[in-house]
């Protein structure tokens, strides 16, 4: 299990994440240099915090928008690739940013969001 946060894949740190450019490739390929760096796995289950990492990571890895699932149950994004001869299975859950003004909510998500993630791991 592994978690990707924005700075997995650009060192550009802001308080506002929006405002941060991300050239896709590049930071793929930096965030599968650091893969690289755990032993091989046949499934790979990589957790990003927070949508614009995810997004960032999908663009990167050339998934189409019609190959991510939602989980509206759990508020939840999914989608699987194969990468360098191991299945990703990466999913998107709430950024810990965000325990700002929606901190009720994301205490109540973000632990059903990890045992959703928790239960498809132990079905694989």
């Amino acid at each position: 299990l592994s978690f990707a946060f924005m700075t997995d894949l650009c060192g550009e740190i802001k308080s506002d994440s929006v405002s941060v450019s991300i050239d896709f490739t590049h930071a793929t390929e930096s965030l599968l240099e650091k893969v690289k760096c755990f032993e091989s796995a046949r499934n790979r289950f990589i957790v990003c915090f927070g949508e614009k990492t995810f997004e960032n990571l999908r663009k990167g890895l050339d998934v189409r928008l019609g190959f991510v699932s939602t989980h509206p149950q759990n508020n939840t994004r999914r989608f699987a690739t194969h990468v360098n001869g191991e299945i990703w299975n990466v999913f998107r859950v709430w950024h810990p940013a965000n325990y700002g003004r929606l901190i009720e909510k994301s205490e109540i998500e973000l632990p059903i969001q990890l045992a959703h993630i928790d239960q498809t791991m132990g079905a694989k």
